[in-house]
């Protein structure tokens, strides 16, 4: 559905209420954390990179293996997992 509303956003039906709504999660974030737009544009793109590539089946539960995820993600991997 997330990766849908991304897609829809030029519809004007949709675009404001999921640009309003992905600037909500924008705004929680930063309040919670003070974090600096650098760290904000890392956090939300690295979020992004993972939720594409988990549409694409190449990480989580039943991915197939291609070795440019796997280069993608192995700086992301927590306690070697």
């Amino acid at each position: 559905m997330l990766l849908h509303s991304f897609a829809a956003s030029s519809d004007p039906a949709i675009g404001p209420t999921v640009r309003e709504r992905f600037g909500g999660i924008y705004r929680v974030i930063q309040e919670l954390t003070d974090a600096t737009i650098e760290e904000m544009r890392h956090f939300l793109g690295t979020g992004m990179l993972l939720t594409v590539m988990t549409a694409m089946g190449v990480t989580g539960p039943g991915s197939v293996h291609v070795q440019w995820a796997e280069d993608l993600l192995e700086d992301l991997r927590v306690n070697g997992d």
